[in-house]
């Protein structure tokens, strides 16, 4: 372990040897960033319609071509005029949804959700 390294702890409840109370027994010790790429499934970018231009698309897609990766790539198209909704999932495209990914969603001003 080391100073400020975030850690994952897989943990179970089981009944005291000393009396009638439950004690907590660690199970399994991680880091979190491991099992953070490990658990992650999918990427979801909510992409609002009117924010949309072509700098954005071609950074997005250049971002997805540099970290190609093991993650499900989803869209939401969202029309707040129309009050419309259009759900999209890649079928050619799968990401590293790292870190690194979402800093540079993050800053193209993208909103996401993790699963």
């Amino acid at each position: 372990m080391e100073m400020g390294k975030a850690i994952f702890l897989k943990v179970g409840w089981q009944k005291s040897w000393r009396d009638d109370g439950l004690e907590m027994k660690v199970k399994e010790v991680r880091l979190l960033e491991s099992i953070g790429q490990e658990m992650t499934q999918s990427i979801t970018l909510k992409l609002f319609v009117d924010k949309l231009n072509n700098q954005i698309i071609d950074q997005l897609d250049m971002l997805c071509e540099t970290k190609k990766g093991k993650h499900q790539l989803k869209i939401i198209l969202l029309d707040r005029q129309n009050k419309m909704k259009l759900k999209m999932k890649s079928k050619a495209k799968t990401v590293q949804a790292d870190g690194e990914f979402v800093s540079e969603v993050e800053r193209l001003g993208i909103e996401y959700i993790i699963r």
